[in-house]
Formats: C-alpha cells, structure tokens, sequence
C-alpha cells in the first residue's frame, strides 16, 4: 500500500494543531491515554522503572514524554514532520530529554535488540495487511529478547466510525485516503503468538459504545 496520501492526511491534521494552540480530546493532545498509563502500572508490578521505551507512531510526543518522566530513556518516531516539531515544542516546554525522529515504522532505523519497550497506541491499525508482517519483522528485530509490546488498535465489535458502519464481514475502511483496521482478536493471536507470549487482551469500549479497543500486552519469547 502507499501511504503518501495517508501521510500527507496525518501532516495535514497535525498542522490544525498550530503550535499546541488547538489540542483535540483524541490523539492530537498533550495527555496521555489511561491505557498507558495503566501499562506503565503494570511494569511497575513487574520491577520494570527503567530501560530504553520506543512509541511506534509517536504524533505529539505524549507517550514518549510520559516514558520519559517516568525514568525511561524513550525514544518517538512518526512520518510526519509536523507532530515531530510538536513533540520536540513540547518536551523542551517540559524540561523532558526524549529522543524524537522522522521515519517509517516499517523501517525502523534503530539497532537489533535496541529496546526494552515498545509501545503502540493507534500505529497497526492503520497499516495494510500485507504490510503487517514487515511491521512484525521491525518491532522484533529493535524489541530485545523478553522485552514487553503494548498495543492498541480498534475492535472489529466497532460499530460506527467517520460515518461508516462497521461489520465483521469487512473489518476495514478507507476514508480521505486514510485506511484504518478493526482487529479480532484471532487476529492479534495469529500476527503476534508465534514470537510473544500474549499476557493478556483487555477490550474497552467508549462511553458512546460505538467505538471499541483491544489493549493488548506481550512479552517477547
């Protein structure tokens, strides 16, 4: 799949953002998603503060910054130029040491067994399926042995998005050239369980329940 038109979607979204004067409730913002936060919980109970974090599809910056602050070295990478500046705005606005790039998550321009964590809230979603074995062949090769994966991508029990109704016998969708996914989760068991243990698969639903989440945590094997 190209995705230049895609990517020239997400600059132009991240240009509205102006200089952090027009943040929006979904990804264009500063904060964090609680699913993050909750992940960094749970390497917490697992005696993990500290090693090097990668956010896959990074856009403003909020979960490397967050990483960051929690003592990770943590790194960012997104094609657009755009929600780099603003990551890099940001961190500096913060006082935060985050290590930002522009780049390609299906080229990932990192050494092998680089990371401790990587981290991806919203990236698989949008990648064509015959692209998700390259994404899966960049994420282990910089994710170091045992190391952890979190994900994030929609649910095929979606129902309705930017006008279009969703079912399970077409789990995906191309709107203003902007192709997104609806994962089951036989999908992520059959993409990830060959190379990570899947700790456990957590589905949310939005307070309109139209949308819906899996919230995925792995361990490289």
């Amino acid at each position: 799949m190209d995705y230049s038109e895609q990517k020239q979607h997400y600059e132009n979204l991240w240009k509205k953002v102006g200089l952090w004067k027009n943040e929006s409730p979904n990804f264009k913002t500063r904060n964090p998603q609680k699913e993050t936060i909750d992940f960094i919980d749970f390497l917490r109970s697992k005696k993990i503060t500290k090693g090097k974090a990668l956010d896959i599809g990074c856009g403003g910056g909020r979960h490397v910054i967050l990483f960051a602050k929690q003592g990770f070295q943590s790194y960012g990478i997104d094609f657009s130029k755009t929600a780099i500046k603003l990551a890099k705005i940001d961190a500096k606005d913060k006082n935060i040491n985050a290590n930002f790039k522009v780049g390609d998550v299906l080229k990932l321009p990192y050494k092998k067994d680089t990371f401790d964590i990587v981290h991806d809230s919203g990236c698989l979603h949008h990648l064509s399926k015959r692209d998700w074995d390259l994404y899966l062949k960049n994420v282990l090769k910089v994710l170091k042995k045992e190391g952890y994966l979190k994900l994030f991508v929609f649910s095929d029990n979606t129902k309705y998005l930017t006008g279009h109704k969703i079912s399970k016998t077409k789990n995906w969708i191309i709107h203003r050239s902007h192709y997104t996914h609806f994962f089951s989760k036989k999908e992520i068991k059959e993409l990830f369980s060959g190379y990570f243990k899947i700790l456990k698969i957590i589905e949310e639903k939005r307070k309109d329940d139209l949308r819906s989440f899996y919230i995925a945590y792995m361990q490289k094997k």
